[in-house]
């Protein structure tokens, strides 16, 4: 209560009485239509996880193929040969427009690639690295020409009924996790859980506060 009288406080010397009286009003009305109307979330520990399942068809498409999976579909498009852009969706259709609010190029060059199909897997090879696609279930590692692991999916990716996704992937014996911004630990995050929402935590903060105010979905 303390804090939200000191943001009105703000507003009042900002705008004096008749801005506060406005933003209380304004929130009122959005409480009552938040009432009115609104459906009650899912309970996200009631909903399962589901992975893509096997793949069922390949489509070739420019630098890259959509697979066709038991439940849903899986677009694999190179952006450039060191670059692998992995989507999922219901439909090959979901998969014709793009945007993004993190990566702001979109006039990238045609990548080429040789595709080899076995009965079990796809490979798939740039000048850069090579992409194996497990068939059963969908899973996909990059290796690099001389066969060194890169990365490669455990349950790989996976969605839940309410839009949710996350991914499942393969930590090496010495392998190190940098990253995700601003994180009180120590540098290698390897073995501990971190929240990506930007969060502005009690100050001083402490080792091992999580979240923060800078997170970054990249390690």
């Amino acid at each position: 209560m303390e804090q939200l009288s000191e943001k009105l406080a703000f507003f009042k010397d900002l705008g004096g009485q008749s801005l506060v009286d406005d933003i209380l009003a304004t929130e009122e009305a959005l409480n009552q239509a938040e009432q009115r109307y609104a459906v009650p979330a899912p309970d996200p520990s009631a909903l399962k996880w589901r992975i893509l399942g096997a793949v069922e068809q390949v489509l070739t498409i420019e630098s890259g193929l959509r697979l066709g999976c038991e439940q849903g579909w899986a677009e694999l498009k190179w952006l450039a040969p060191n670059c692998l852009h992995v989507r999922q969706g219901s439909a090959p259709a979901d998969f014709d427009t793009y945007f993004s609010y993190a990566v702001e190029k979109q006039d990238w060059q045609p990548v080429p690639l040789e595709v080899v199909e076995h009965p079990d897997k796809l490979l798939v090879s740039s000048e850069a690295y090579r992409y194996r696609v497990d068939r059963y279930p969908l899973r996909i590692s990059v290796e690099t020409l001389d066969g060194q692991p890169v990365c490669g999916d455990t349950l790989g990716m996976q969605k839940r009924e309410d839009g949710a996704v996350r991914l499942s992937m393969t930590l090496q014996p010495d392998e190190s996790c940098y990253g995700l911004g601003e994180r009180a630990a120590r540098l290698n995050l390897r073995g501990q859980r971190y929240g990506l929402w930007n969060t502005d935590p009690p100050v001083p903060y402490q080792t091992g506060s999580d979240p923060l105010y800078y997170n970054i979905a990249f390690y």
